[in-house]
């Protein structure tokens, strides 16, 4: 037997198969059947059971004041939600069931609701497609209403991949959608997965045909065509931005008000960092905690708005190739650092001024409060005070709010305040929201209500005095209405005549009179009619400031840039950075740069250092030196240098001149991904390839060991290829760390190369580094002394010092053994000797197996002027295999 509530519910279900569906009954949203258990299991609340006919039913529910934390609970657990509302007055059913349908679904990558957003990161949803070769990637950001897109084409699948996975790793989506064309590409999902932990969601073909999502646009945008956002002849971008406009329609239910602009950005007008980079150079998530703790954002990041912290960060991940751009940032924060007044002033009135960009959501989406409404117009209002401090001060930054479009949004602040209370109730359904004098009709029922009240003080009173009862009250409660309430010492005062009992209790009894009945409808009837009329004229004032959607953004987009130039000001007030010289150039001169985070987190002084790269006597950097001494220090904090200076901020240096870098590489001491499978060496053999197949001549290439995941030569034979590949056949700008000290040889074969050592100053057995580099190369690695700095125990040391001492001078090397039975060994000792060189001058030839003289002649028959530098390395790597087997074979 099924109830009609049920039935309703589970045709409801049928099409939300996908969702957990909340179901509102009455004050709570309650979850049937499976649903009931994820809700239980994921919010840690009671599973009980409903009676329906002759069954029990698994359920679950949670109050409806509290849904969205619920929500968020659900949403961080990977579901999707689907929310179904009673969308008719329940009193007026008469035991008929309520009408319900499903007002929206909230995704990963579709929350509105502030209070599940962090402030300072923004929470992008994208849209990938694929036209021919070219991928079509749209991100949106429905909180904010930020909608932008850009194409993807590299010279071949894996190419291309890459370069889609670093714009992936860019925004650091929430949630992906898709046709489900791509879903046959398996290899292609599970790369998404692996790399990424975006939610990925498959959507109808049609949706991303090209036709239909051009359609899908212009009606959204209300254009002919697209050639005002620069798509027109990109399919791929169309395709994508179509297919997540027709997304958001059937997610929200209805059209996506957030939306009033499309951007097109170009890859080449950006730094391009890759996935790896970004994640080794720790720009805004530390590799070891996944957290900002320790990143360049939690350095620079001093700014004092929501929306000014989530744009730095986009700053900080798309470095500028265009000069005059940045020049144009580079003027603006040198106005807030030389002007400390304007600067405090700014950045003071800036507290008042709250999430702007996401208050103007909210709007859009119809769930803003009168609260809401409140903190945007004195937003608003701080705008023309931030305009007047900059203009008075200032000729540059004065330009960036001008008049007409502050005037647009003072139209929506006037608005607010003509219409909403300065201190609104947060409740939307119990009034006290609308100012009186703004609507006729409230102030008329505003009106009968306060008379009503005024009654019952004065009817309160005259029975006082009539009966004598002066502890007599009159109340009010939601069950009973309004009563008059006496204690019992006092019952035998109360005239019988008029008074009618209505309900007794311990200590005193309630009665009502017909006056006061009369009373009450008219006022509980006021109280009904003001909450219905304050809510109905909420939601008209809503849809007034929606109309200023567009105007409200683009304030919040200037407010946001005022902030980062403030914010980067007080930075380079505070750790003393100075303004560098950007240039076209290929020199990168560095004069006593520091490390941007180190030099604010280490207790102690930081020790500077200088650098001098360009694309001919100073191409590539080989340095060398011990663990510990700061190597892989300094080439984090080149590399972070040149960002900041890209990004138009100051930097941590006494002078610098930096030529446009398009590409920074980052290849760092290597880990085993057990998740991907991926060993140390291929991990580090991946990156190596990434960075030889796509370097140019204007990328900056950071190498921080190469070949230390395999054997000693067939490491050392690597990083020597590499080396030599960077200088003749790209030519970038390359900063290498190695331990191999013969690489420093190098350098009398390549005018370009040039050798630099960290100094350590040696004292008795032990050594002290003084963090400091200088030319020269290095012949040692003082990796016995690093150990016992390290804590190894002292026998150790003392061992691997004696084991040392012998292999420099070639001789044998003694091992003391416990003698085994049954096995003389003389007095406990073996010597081993160890060859690092050929045994004879003149060797007898060797005489070949057949398999020997195969690879032989296959490697004579090599065409090695084809080969890609990983080609040749995975070459090397099967002969070696197949080497390694013959000799198994042999041992057997």
């Amino acid at each position: 037997m099924t109830t009609p509530m049920l039935k309703q519910y589970n045709s409801i279900k049928k099409q939300n198969l996908d969702a957990v569906l909340l179901f509102r009954v009455g004050d709570f949203y309650e979850c049937y059947k499976k649903d009931a258990h994820i809700l239980a299991e994921c919010c840690k609340i009671t599973l009980t059971s409903k009676e329906y006919g002759s069954k029990r039913l698994p359920m679950s529910g949670v109050p409806h004041h509290s849904i969205n934390k619920y929500i968020k609970i659900l949403i961080r657990n990977g579901y999707k939600v689907a929310i179904c509302d009673q969308v008719e007055d329940a009193s007026k059913k008469k035991g008929k069931v309520v009408k319900r349908e499903v007002t929206s679904i909230v995704t990963p990558g579709t929350i509105t609701d502030i209070m599940m957003l962090e402030d300072q990161d923004n929470n992008y949803l994208v849209s990938i497609s694929k036209h021919k070769s070219t991928y079509g990637l749209t991100f949106v950001d429905v909180s904010t209403g930020e909608f932008f897109g850009t194409s993807i084409r590299g010279k071949d699948e894996e190419d291309t991949f890459s370069k889609l996975l670093s714009e992936l790793i860019k925004f650091n989506p929430t949630e992906a959608i898709m046709p489900k064309s791509l879903f046959t590409s398996t290899v292609f999902i599970e790369k998404l997965k692996k790399y990424t932990e975006m939610i990925i969601n498959e959507r109808e073909d049609y949706e991303f045909e090209l036709d239909y999502a051009r359609d899908a646009l212009k009606e959204h945008f209300n254009v002919v065509n697209l050639k005002g956002f620069g798509c027109e002849d990109d399919p791929a971008i169309i395709m994508s931005a179509g297919g997540v406009i027709k997304y958001l329609e059937d997610i929200k239910k209805t059209k996506e008000n957030n939306i009033k602009q499309f951007s097109i950005y170009n890859r080449e007008d950006y730094m391009i960092i890759d996935a790896a980079s970004q994640r080794n150079l720790e720009l805004v998530k530390n590799i070891m905690e996944d957290t900002k703790r320790g990143t360049l954002l939690s350095v620079l990041n001093k700014t004092i708005t929501p929306m000014g912290s989530r744009k730095l960060k986009r700053w900080i991940k798309q470095p500028l190739l265009d000069i005059e751009k940045i020049k144009y940032r580079q003027e603006r924060i040198e106005e807030f650092r030389e002007d400390l007044l304007l600067r405090e002033d700014v950045r003071e009135h800036l507290k008042e001024v709250y999430d702007i960009e996401r208050l103007i959501g909210k709007i859009s989406h119809d769930s803003a409060n009168a609260r809401d409404l409140v903190a945007l117009k004195n937003s608003i209002n701080k705008v023309p005070e931030i305009q007047s401090i900059l203009a008075e001060k200032t000729s540059l930054l004065g330009d960036l709010l001008d008049d007409e479009l502050i005037n647009e949004v003072l139209e929506a602040a006037e608005i607010i305040d003509k219409s909403i209370k300065k201190e609104p109730a947060a409740n939307l359904h119990e009034g006290n929201i609308i100012k009186k004098g703004y609507n006729e009709e409230l102030d008329k029922v505003l009106k009968l209500r306060s008379e009503g009240k005024d009654f019952l003080m004065d009817l309160e009173n005259e029975e006082k005095k009539k009966t004598g009862i002066k502890s007599l009250k009159i109340k009010f409660n939601k069950v009973f209405g309004y009563f008059i309430e006496v204690t019992n010492p006092n019952l035998d005062l109360v005239p019988e005549d008029r008074y009618i009992r209505k309900q007794t209790l311990t200590n005193s009894e309630r009665f009502f009179t017909e006056d006061l009945k009369k009373w009450e409808e008219k006022i509980i009837g006021a109280e009904e009619k003001v909450n219905e009329l304050e809510y109905e004229i909420f939601k008209e004032i809503l849809e007034n400031i929606k109309g200023y959607t567009e105007y409200i953004q683009k304030i919040s987009n200037k407010i946001s840039e005022i902030d980062i130039f403030a914010c980067l000001a007080e930075v380079a007030v505070q750790n003393n950075y100075i303004k560098p010289k950007v240039t076209d150039s290929s020199t990168i001169k560095i004069k006593k740069g520091r490390h941007p985070v180190l030099d604010v987190m280490l207790p102690s002084a930081f020790i500077p250092n200088d650098v001098l790269l360009d694309n001919d006597e100073n191409q590539l950097l080989i340095i060398t030196g011990p663990n510990m001494a700061g190597k892989s220090t300094y080439l984090r904090q080149v590399a972070q240098i040149i960002i900041l200076a890209q990004m138009g901020s100051f930097i941590p240096a006494e002078e610098a001149e930096i030529g446009i870098v398009d590409q920074i590489f980052v290849r760092v001491g290597a880990y085993d991904n057990i998740v991907l499978q991926q060993s140390t060496f291929l991990v580090e053999m991946n990156e190596t390839a990434n960075i030889l197949n796509n370097a140019k001549k204007k990328s900056l290439i950071i190498l921080d060991e190469i070949g230390r995941g395999t054997a000693t030569f067939d490491g050392l034979s690597i990083a020597w290829a590499v080396t030599e590949y960077i200088v003749k056949d790209i030519g970038a700008r390359t900063l290498f760390a190695t331990h191999y000290h013969q690489l420093n040889e190098l350098s009398d074969y390549f005018d370009s190369i040039k050798n630099y050592n960290i100094i350590v100053k040696r004292k008795e057995h032990d050594i002290i580094f003084l963090y400091k580099i200088r030319a020269g190369g290095c012949d040692r690695s003082y990796g016995v002394q690093v150990a016992k700095l390290a804590g190894i125990p002292q026998k150790v040391v003392s061992r691997a010092k004696e084991i040392l001492e012998s292999l420099e001078k070639g001789n044998e090397i003694t091992i003391e053994t416990k003698t085994r039975p049954n096995k003389k060994v003389n007095k406990g000792k073996r010597l081993i000797q160890l060859r690092f060189s050929p045994v004879s001058e003149k060797p007898e030839k060797p005489i070949k197996s057949k398999k020997e003289e195969k690879i032989f002649e296959e490697i004579k028959n090599l065409e090695i002027e084809k080969l890609t530098p990983i080609d040749a390395l995975n070459k090397l790597y099967e002969i070696k295999k197949r080497i390694k087997s013959d000799e198994n074979d042999g041992n057997e």
